[in-house]
């Protein structure tokens, strides 16, 4: 008897913890997409904060230790929501040393947001510089728990130019700091083509000039690219161009997609003028990148190209059932739209504030952040607009 009851509750744990993974990994698999409905992602945040709740009364089928970032994740989410916060309070710091598990430990305090953890991870900013901007990155994250004097403190850091460059970043979307903040990296760039400028800094420089109107953005971001920058660094440049809109930026996002289409396509989209359709109806017709061009399709249209069936050679053993993008329908349609040339678009419709507004609720996703960002530059700035769209941070569940 005892040991049916006791394979009884190994088969409950596994079942709960299996269901608890499982909506973790989707959720993150989810918000990595470019472009995903948002009802598909509440949906499984709901799920998620369900399994958890559901854990949080059966803490004895957790693990006591995590092996892995998921279970770190859920350790922490878990025993927060069953009010643990001493244990808690000690896990934290612990496991966030720990490479292998804080991953888990960040998504877990962006999902619980408390101040307190802010400050239970204060030390290592100050003892562990190499951790300095993960950190940062990690408080922008959570929302408005940011430390300000620490946020300060590295826009300023001077002797450590990767914690400078991610603190720009931070700070690029806080309107408080103004445009002065980051020109002062880039602006000697006009008189002295050949100064120095650590890569990081002048791109997340150059990010914050852009969401504060720098009218000399297209002279800063040509002479900006004559230097050497690594591949993400590259990427976010691109970003830059493809957000700015500026016409005589969209030949370096052409040129860009063509040896990059899987950031390049969506970045032709995002830059939002007419002409870039040509260049991914293109990609539509090419089978290495017509899943991409489709999404990237989307982001510019509003529409998902319909398909039709892969031509095959006779003799091919390809399956009949091979579908693939109908370019030639995609430009049928949209040289049927009232477009008009001196606007951007963004889904099928001009970039306006309202608009911008709507997709941010009817869409999630890693190209959210650049949504974000426009309607931030449409804004000007004025109010401050969560860039991270509170992702991790998950519904209450009805504990009924």
């Amino acid at each position: 008897m005892t040991s049916i009851i006791e394979n009884q509750q190994v088969e409950l744990q596994n079942q709960y913890i299996d269901i608890a993974k499982h909506c973790y990994y989707s959720y993150q698999s989810l918000i990595e997409k470019p472009l995903v409905q948002s009802s598909m992602v509440n949906l499984v945040q709901q799920r998620l904060c369900t399994a958890i709740y559901a854990l949080s009364q059966r803490l004895a089928l957790l693990p006591d230790k995590p092996n892995n970032v998921f279970e770190a994740f859920i350790l922490i989410t878990a025993h927060s929501m069953a009010g643990n916060h001493e244990q808690v309070d000690e896990w934290v710091p612990v496991w966030f040393a720990h490479e292998g598990l804080r991953e888990g430990v960040e998504n877990a305090l962006i999902h619980l947001p408390l101040p307190k953890h802010v400050q239970l991870l204060t030390p290592y900013y100050h003892t562990e510089q190499s951790l300095r901007p993960e950190l940062l990155n990690l408080w922008h994250r959570m929302g408005d728990h940011m430390p300000d004097n620490l946020l300060m403190q590295g826009v300023s850091q001077d002797d450590d130019a990767r914690t400078q460059a991610q603190a720009l970043y931070c700070a690029a979307w806080q309107p408080r700091f103004g445009l002065d903040s980051f020109r002062r990296h880039y602006r000697s760039l006009l008189t002295n083509p050949e100064v120095p400028i650590e890569p990081g800094i002048l791109v997340h420089a150059l990010f914050g000039g852009l969401l504060r109107g720098e009218t000399n953005l297209v002279s800063v971001f040509n002479l900006a690219m004559q230097r050497d920058f690594s591949d993400k660094q590259y990427r976010e440049m691109m970003t830059i161009a493809a957000l700015s809109g500026e016409k005589t930026l969209l030949q370096s996002l052409v040129f860009y997609s063509q040896y990059h289409p899987e950031p390049g396509l969506l970045l032709l989209a995002l830059h939002g003028h007419i002409d870039a359709a040509a260049h991914i109806i293109a990609a539509l017709q090419q089978p290495k990148t017509a899943s991409l061009a489709s999404q990237a399709w989307l982001l510019l249209s509003g529409e998902l190209p319909s398909y039709k069936p892969r031509m095959q050679v006779v003799g091919s053993t390809a399956s009949t059932g091979d579908m693939v993008p109908d370019a030639a329908a995609a430009m049928q349609w949209f040289e049927q739209q009232p477009w008009i040339e001196s606007e951007r678009y963004l889904c099928g419709q001009a970039v306006t504030k309202s608009h911008l507004q709507s997709l941010l609720h009817q869409f999630s996703g890693s190209m959210m952040v650049n949504v974000v960002a426009l309607l931030n530059i449409t804004n000007k700035q004025q109010e401050y607009i969560d860039p991270n769209l509170k992702q991790w941070q998950l519904p209450e569940v009805a504990h009924a």
